[in-house]
């Protein structure tokens, strides 16, 4: 299904349900970091560098949430690809950064993976191979 290797960072303060997302991930071939705070996520972008897609809860302890985290990603990668979950609606949706996508709880995994490969470019900052 994917065209090239692609890192998406799994932020989620729920174990079970970050081990499933990553496992499903993973299996669709991606490449995957985990993070189970939005403090944690900051460290593992510091520390590994750029992140092509960002798959994020939006309530999370330590108080920041997982849209702020995301409008951060926004700012740093501009190009990312950015998929924002939560068991709660959505209030307010103009509160994602431009081009995020939402997922309410409990998601399947399938329709997530067809809206990365449709919005999320293959190889970030490099020229297509032919």
């Amino acid at each position: 299904m994917l065209s090239g290797p692609r890192i998406i960072l799994v932020v989620e303060d729920e174990p079970l349900i970050r081990m499933d997302a990553v496992d499903q991930l993973q299996s669709a071939g991606f490449e995957t970091l985990e993070a189970g705070c939005v403090q944690d996520a900051m460290e593992v972008i510091q520390n590994r560098g750029p992140i092509q897609i960002l798959f994020t809860d939006v309530d999370m302890p330590g108080g920041l949430s997982g849209i702020e985290l995301a409008h951060e990603v926004r700012r740093e990668m501009p190009e990312a690809c950015i998929i924002v979950t939560s068991g709660q609606s959505l209030e307010c949706p103009a509160k994602l950064p431009p081009g995020a996508h939402f997922h309410s709880k409990p998601y399947q995994i399938g329709p997530i993976l067809v809206e990365i490969e449709e919005h999320c470019p293959t190889n970030f900052g490099q020229a297509a191979e032919n």
